[in-house]
């Protein structure tokens, strides 16, 4: 009786945890206006109390039955290194007290991080089926559905929550166009892999319509260095399409005018805002300039990843500690820097991931952050024959 009533337990508190997972990847949605920032600070209240309570209950678990235990793999190990070094980085920071609780503005001290590490540690030890992981990447993609109907009513010029709908880019729940940029990225290549691996012809449909959906918003965004992101992810995935897996010519060959279209396209593009067959609109002056800046390196964005690198150059080994970007854009500042940076201007990001490990937690921390994605892909390519799926991984 009482082994029957343990196993109730477990399974329902396994049955709990699953579904604060699933209450977790409802955080895009999460808006509160009357706080100081309206789509930020509610989104980590959310996020870090939730991750606590199942945290709290995987413990539980885990006294119940250690089969729950994250598996002790490669992507773990460098997972965890990378994590032990940003909180080494805190403790040798400028400022432990700001790199460990974050600022107001970014909410990404080391106490965020810890929350995303016991996260990370419920997902890998609870979600072991590829089935589980599946359902869970289909509601992520499927809760973008309703942040971007926000979008398209900033855009009608709908005043809704806090957001200006005079404001050419739209920035739905997330409060910045920057920030729902960059979530749209990981979104749109998640529809793409759920519309490739879907068995079911009306999934498919589903996912490739949800790409095309939270493309045009991304268009919208006028976020460039997402549609960057988004382009380098598609030549590397093509890539090992074409290289690394088993497939028939035809189905090479249809890939390649694929590419083929869309590149042409993307010339077209160029080619009717330059001679002016597509009239001249804030977002397309955005897309356009990003091929200006390419070529000529001069913008604002380049001169802070200079005055960064130069910062980090005094710091190599472990940076500055979290948090601490701002300390150094004060203190590398020069006025040679006026005819590109105006004054009014102040970064508290270099806007460059690279960059803005190296100075937070030096060449250590860019070297552990690259390390959990070699790995992931090396673990990736590796099992590809066993398990075709990026699952193999964890």
């Amino acid at each position: 009786m009482l082994k029957i009533s343990s196993i109730k337990f477990e399974q329902f508190l396994l049955r709990i945890i699953r579904v604060g997972v699933f209450l977790l990847f409802l955080t895009p949605l999460v808006l509160v206006r009357s706080t100081t920032f309206p789509a930020l600070i509610p989104k980590a209240i959310y996020f870090r109390v939730l991750v606590e309570i199942v945290f709290f209950l995987y413990v539980l678990l885990l006294l119940k039955n250690p089969k729950y235990l994250p598996k002790f793999s490669p992507l773990f190990i460098v997972i965890l290194i990378y994590f032990e070094v940003l909180g080494f980085s805190t403790w040798k920071s400028i400022n432990p007290e700001r790199s460990f609780w974050g600022t107001m503005e970014r909410m990404e001290g080391f106490i965020n991080f810890l929350h995303i590490f016991a996260f990370y540690l419920v997902l890998v030890g609870v979600f072991r089926e590829r089935k589980d992981w599946i359902n869970l990447l289909r509601f992520a993609v499927l809760v973008s559905i309703p942040v971007g109907i926000t979008g398209i009513l900033q855009r009608m010029g709908v005043e809704y929550f806090f957001t200006n709908p005079a404001d050419p880019r739209i920035s739905a729940t997330l409060g910045n166009p920057v920030f729902y940029g960059n979530y749209l990225t990981l979104v749109i290549l998640l529809a793409f892999f759920l519309g490739i691996t879907e068995e079911k012809t009306r999934l498919k449909f589903l996912f490739w319509l949800i790409a095309i959906y939270d493309s045009i918003l991304l268009v919208l965004t006028a976020t460039r260095s997402a549609w960057l992101g988004i382009f380098s992810a598609l030549v590397f995935l093509v890539f090992c399409y074409l290289f690394f897996t088993r497939r028939k010519e035809k189905e090479r060959q249809a890939v390649l005018f694929g590419i083929f279209i869309l590149l042409f396209f993307s010339l077209l593009f160029l080619l009717f805002v330059k001679t002016g067959i597509l009239p001249q609109n804030y977002l397309i002056d955005r897309y356009e300039r990003i091929w200006y800046e390419l070529v000529s390196l001069k913008s604002e964005r380049f001169a802070v990843w200079k005055l960064g690198i130069a910062a980090w150059k005094d710091s190599p080994v472990f940076g500055y500690g979290l948090e601490s970007f701002s300390y150094i854009y004060d203190k590398y500042y020069k006025s040679s820097l006026l005819e590109v940076i105006p004054e009014s201007l102040f970064f508290d990001r270099a806007h460059n991931k690279i960059i803005d490990i190296l100075v937070m937690s030096g060449i250590v921390g860019l070297i552990s952050y690259l390390a959990v994605f070699a790995v992931a892909i090396f673990l990736i390519l590796k099992n590809r024959k066993q398990q075709p799926s990026f699952f193999s991984a964890f």
